[in-house]
């Protein structure tokens, strides 16, 4: 196998459907961080204000919405 896959336990089809899978799961993480941000600005809410309402870290905030980091389930609502 060329271009070694870090799945390497995983059959060739299953690794690339995987390896599918996660990119279209990073494209939807990006997608809801954009939302988030929308929301968050057309609700007329600071960074710092909608961590204080989670709580969590402002930091973690702007990482939601650069979609480089999940969102915790429990926090959706």
């Amino acid at each position: 196998m060329s271009g070694r896959n870090k799945h390497t336990n995983l059959s060739e089809p299953h690794a690339v459907k995987l390896a599918r899978f996660e990119a279209m799961a990073r494209g939807q993480v990006k997608a809801l961080g954009v939302a988030i941000g929308e929301r968050r600005k057309a609700l007329g809410l600071s960074i710092n204000r909608l961590a204080q309402m989670f709580p969590v870290d402002p930091r973690t905030v702007t990482r939601w919405e650069k979609g480089t980091t999940g969102t915790a389930l429990a926090n959706l609502d």
